[in-house]
């Protein structure tokens, strides 16, 4: 009916301006911030947060975690152990193999809905660990390795279970459960797959946005160091 028409067109207008109509590009941030003081002489290089924890990453190349489950479960059942850090609930992976350098950790980011969070070292190898890194990957263990690349610079991941990562500044990969859903691929045996390669220019970083709104689809926001943006959808 007409009432019906109307209705739809109103509530769309309504997702349209409390989505878009913010002015220059930003968006309102309403959740408060929380401050923590992190007792370490080491800079925080990058945060990462699953369903229970967050990790924080130090230029040493430490792995802390702080929330409610930091002896079972999020770091691998005690596989690693913890000790305390002295400040704000904070633990440390202590398990040398995975933490000590080399290879140092660059990006952290959560993965696979947020049971599993990802890491990936300067020398591109990429580890998995938590609750789903067993039954998802099928690892004898609760960490490994799951591919390696050249050279990484930058790493973006996505709920839809695809980790991206730039190897020597030009070149964006793909891996993943969901990897299938991105064309014009290239993959090698371990479903690691060569998305696209940027030719007289470089990838300066990237990063995953998905909105909670229906009507926005995920997209990795790729910028060069030219300028330009760059946008990846699913296909």
């Amino acid at each position: 009916s007409n009432i019906t028409i109307c209705f739809l067109v109103l509530i769309l207008h309504y997702i349209n301006c409390k989505t878009f109509n913010y002015g220059a590009g930003l968006f309102p941030f309403e959740r408060k911030f929380e401050r923590y003081e992190f007792e370490s002489a080491q800079e925080i290089k990058s945060i990462a947060e699953n369903s229970f924890n967050r990790f924080i990453l130090t230029e040493d190349g430490a792995i802390y975690s702080q929330g409610i489950d930091n002896d079972v479960g999020q770091l691998g059942n005690g596989i690693f152990g913890v000790v305390t850090a002295g400040a704000e609930d904070l633990f440390r992976v202590v398990h040398a193999q995975f933490w000590l350098p080399p290879p140092m950790f660059i990006h952290l980011a959560q993965y696979n809905i947020r049971e599993t969070v990802a890491a990936i070292t300067n020398n591109g190898e990429l580890y998995l660990w938590g609750k789903g890194a067993v039954g998802l990957f099928e690892k004898p263990s609760e960490y490994a390795v799951e591919f390696k690349l050249s050279n990484v610079t930058s790493v973006a991941t996505s709920n839809q279970k695809v980790i991206f990562a730039v190897s020597n500044k030009t070149m964006l990969y793909g891996w993943g459960p969901d990897i299938i859903l991105y064309q014009n691929r290239t993959c090698n045996s371990s479903n690691l797959c060569l998305l696209y390669e940027f030719k007289n220019m470089e990838i300066v970083t990237i990063m995953w946005y998905e909105s909670n709104n229906l009507f926005i689809e995920p997209i990795l926001f790729i910028l060069v160091n030219n300028g330009s943006l760059y946008i990846l959808k699913e296909t």
